[in-house]
């Protein structure tokens, strides 16, 4: 677990640089989650941070996540992925396993970054660790609006492309894409 965790703790990195890049003019533009601009993409991506510590640390939440808002989504992303890195380290049974946590924050980098047109600098390692766990927790059965049918990738798709197919997103996707 402690190499996944290592994995994460990049992963969070990456995903704050993301979310400290996004300007103010960036805030409306569409993103590969049909139904979040960027800036509800950020509160997204903060608020479930915020979540995650809390469960991995063992608190009680008494907010949705999906409800949050953000002054400083940089700064609050920040926080919280310490808190969570810091609980996963802590214990031998997550609340949350490190790997689909891998799944959630590389998957909705990427919809940040393609946004924003941004760099997607998630590793290999990190993508395939995401998407090994993803195929042995994810059924059809519990795709739906978070995660899509499984899209095609091509044939010379990254890691990451790979990941975000397997969940439902078109990897050639782009800001004029419907």
């Amino acid at each position: 677990m402690a190499d996944d965790v290592a994995l994460l703790e990049s992963v969070l990195t990456k995903t704050e640089a993301l979310i400290s890049e996004v300007g103010p003019e960036q805030q409306l533009l569409r993103t590969p989650c049909p139904d979040l601009d960027v800036r509800h993409l950020v509160d997204h991506l903060v608020g479930w941070a915020r979540e995650c510590a809390r469960r991995v640390t063992g608190q009680e939440s008494s907010e949705d996540p999906n409800a949050y808002r953000s002054d400083d989504p940089a700064r609050e992303f920040e926080q919280a992925a310490a808190r969570l890195v810091s609980g996963l380290r802590e214990t031998d049974q997550p609340a949350m396993p490190p790997g689909m946590l891998l799944m959630e924050f590389i998957t909705h980098g990427w919809d940040l970054a393609t946004a924003t047109g941004e760099p997607v600098t998630y590793s290999d390692a990190e993508a395939d660790t995401a998407l090994a766990t993803g195929r042995t927790m994810l059924r059809p059965d519990y795709r739906g609006d978070s995660f899509g049918p499984e899209v095609d990738p091509p044939d010379d798709a990254t890691a990451v492309e790979r990941l975000v197919a397997f969940l439902g997103r078109d990897p050639g996707w782009h800001a004029t894409s419907d």
